[in-house]
């Protein structure tokens, strides 16, 4: 007795195995520059028009990215939500240090008063 052959597998079975797809690299070049520029705003919040037009910059890139990412056409949309609060951080900080300072100036009554 004999045994019955396999049949040899189709040839065609093998041409559907493909590799898994590699991951995009991550890219949302709007998203990057208004965390950078939102970092530098924040860090020279204290220098009055630097900090502050840094901190603007931020938030306008920052959003471009944010909106970006959100329509699917870049990735990385932490970097940009991080340069939009980092740069409002930059943008209201002089402000409202100017306001504690003149409040502070104005409880004192006089500088170096008497």
């Amino acid at each position: 007795m004999t045994t019955p052959a396999t049949p040899p597998p189709d040839p065609q079975s093998y041409l559907h195995y493909s590799h898994p797809a590699a991951s995009p690299t991550p890219s949302n070049g709007m998203g990057i520059t208004g965390l950078v520029t939102g970092i530098i705003g924040a860090c020279l919040a204290w220098v009055p028009v630097l900090g502050f037009l840094l901190g603007v910059l931020g938030v306008v890139f920052g959003g471009i990215g944010w909106f970006y990412a959100n329509q699917g056409r870049a990735t990385n949309k932490g970097m940009a939500v991080a340069g939009v609060v980092l740069g409002i951080f930059a943008v209201v900080f002089w402000p409202l240090l100017l306001v504690v300072g003149v409040g502070v100036s104005a409880g004192t009554g006089t500088i170096g008063g008497s």
